[in-house]
């Protein structure tokens, strides 16, 4: 039974980041702990429970005394577990807030409820308002192995990529990696760039600009939309450059798991975690948020510059090997339970 129960929630239509880091923290708390889930969308052996299951466990728990810690990651989670905690049973409840946005007064509110509050970055943290502890993600970097796959294997002719990840969106950048690489993509013929991520609806405006200016310059053979995919990592695989170009983020699993699969990340500065992760000019490289010219300049460095490139991408895997491992997450997530269900 270890030291106690806990129970992590996932109450989301799709998967997201969210999803990710879940998945990858269940099978190392495990390891202290007995672990269940409530929700929907997690790719997980362990047990998912229903409302009336959950309760009845907890209550279970209640009986020998043990630790109960119910870790929750959005507003309608903390909504159902405060709910929970009121009418039925007892627990000490842990939130995390994933966003680095100004917290809304309605989730001050909820996340100061919470026995304990998390952040992933100082942004975040700084905008809740509320005391809270700073824990980024960890990657399991065992399902991230380094594969040396061809660009061909994906269909794609071409010797070298640069690859970009996440819902194509203005805040995901995906038009500032497009407009810095077209004027250099014509001297660079072994290169193309492949966008991997949903395309919306309500983007559709975003994403057609970035596709007309592709059009406009006789580039279009060059890129790929991939379009959402089940598993990234083969992706990840063929990327020689990975370009994080987000104006706002929590704490994105993409430059870990771009570095662990040895690829060369290009990350925005001071968004979410980037600039924690990447070392500017040692296991990557960072720019200012939205500068197009000097997202060019970092991304000529690396396709002029084999050497460079190869050394950049092995420093990658090897810091996140000894910095961002999903058990060094999870010792910092193990001591915030101890010390919220101290002080509850």
């Amino acid at each position: 039974m270890g030291e106690g129960l806990v129970v992590q929630f996932h109450i989301h239509h799709r998967r997201t980041g969210v999803t990710t880091s879940i998945e990858n923290i269940l099978p190392e708390l495990s390891k202290y702990y007995t672990v269940v889930w409530h929700g929907s969308n997690l790719n997980t052996n362990f047990q998912n429970l229903n409302f009336y299951e959950l309760i009845r466990l907890i209550r279970s728990f209640n009986k020998n005394k043990t630790k109960i810690i119910v870790h929750v990651h959005r507003n309608i989670e903390l909504i159902k577990a405060l709910l929970m905690k009121v009418f039925f049973c007892k627990f000490t409840l842990v939130a995390t807030r994933h966003s680095s946005t100004r917290a809304s007064w309605l989730t001050r509110f909820l996340y100061g409820l919470a026995d304990y509050v998390i952040a992933l970055n100082k942004l975040a943290s700084d905008n809740l308002s509320l005391e809270n502890t700073i824990i980024p993600h960890g990657l399991d970097i065992e399902k991230f192995p380094v594969v040396n796959m061809l660009p061909s294997s994906l269909g794609i002719i071409s010797k070298y990529t640069i690859g970009i990840v996440g819902r194509i969106r203005s805040l995901k950048g995906q038009k500032d990696l497009v407009d810095a690489v077209l004027p250099i993509l014509q001297m660079n013929p072994d290169w193309d760039v492949i966008i991997l991520g949903q395309a919306k609806a309500q983007d559709s405006d975003y994403i057609a600009d970035i596709k007309s200016n592709i059009i406009r310059n006789k580039l279009d053979d060059r890129f790929h939309f991939v379009g959402e995919v089940e598993d990234p990592r083969p992706y990840y695989n063929i990327f020689d450059i990975v370009v994080v170009a987000s104006y706002t983020e929590g704490s994105s699993m993409v430059p870990l798991e771009a570095m662990a699969t040895d690829s060369a990340v290009i990350a925005t500065e001071n968004v979410g975690t980037n600039s924690l992760i990447v070392e500017d000019g040692i296991n990557g490289y960072l720019y200012p948020v939205g500068d197009i010219n000097k997202l060019t300049e970092r991304i000529s460095i690396l396709m002029q510059d084999p050497i460079k490139l190869s050394s950049v991408k092995k420093n990658a895997r090897k810091s996140i090997e000894e910095k961002w491992t999903v058990e060094q997450e999870v010792v910092c997530l193990k001591r915030v339970y101890d010390m919220a269900y101290r002080n509850k």
